[in-house]
């Protein structure tokens, strides 16, 4: 899968040049320490991520701690399978209220961060809730096993 990922991100390289900036769920460090933290967090980014700096990219800590890890709490309380609705409902808004400012935060940074004419890549879940400003153009790279269910799911539902 990694394999696929990198050469989807050579492509998009081609087409609208150097990586300037890259952005990783989950990572709270930049630069060099951020680096170590990726590492531990996912190898087959960590491998990416490494090629990619050494392109010239610098690697941008994305997250702010406590509102990632406040996200991920409220979402492992969720998927306990809660039995009371009115329990669910409460957790569930938590959630929502926690992952809302998580995703702001993550774009905040992004565009305090991201040059005008500057390229970046953001490593982020599919689902993530992330809005970005009109003026950047977003691509989605998802492995080719992925975009199948994707178009397979498109097709049948439209």
């Amino acid at each position: 899968m990694g394999g696929d990922i990198r050469e989807q991100t050579a492509n998009i390289r081609e087409k609208v040049g150097k990586i300037a900036k890259i952005y990783h769920e989950l990572l709270f460090l930049s630069g060099e320490n951020g680096m170590r933290e990726l590492e531990k967090l996912n190898k087959e980014s960590y491998e990416l991520v490494r090629g990619e700096c050494k392109n010239g990219a610098e690697l941008v800590g994305t997250e702010e701690r406590e509102l990632a890890e406040t996200c991920t709490d409220w979402e492992r309380c969720l998927a306990i399978g809660l039995k009371n609705e009115k329990v669910r409902a409460k957790i569930s808004k938590f959630y929502m209220d926690a992952s809302e400012e998580r995703y702001r935060y993550v774009a905040e940074k992004i565009d305090e961060t991201l040059k005008d004419g500057e390229n970046g890549i953001l490593f982020f879940g599919e689902r993530h809730w992330i809005q970005f400003p009109e003026e950047i153009e977003v691509f989605n790279v998802y492995p080719p096993a992925l975009d199948d269910i994707h178009r397979w799911l498109r097709d049948r539902l439209i």
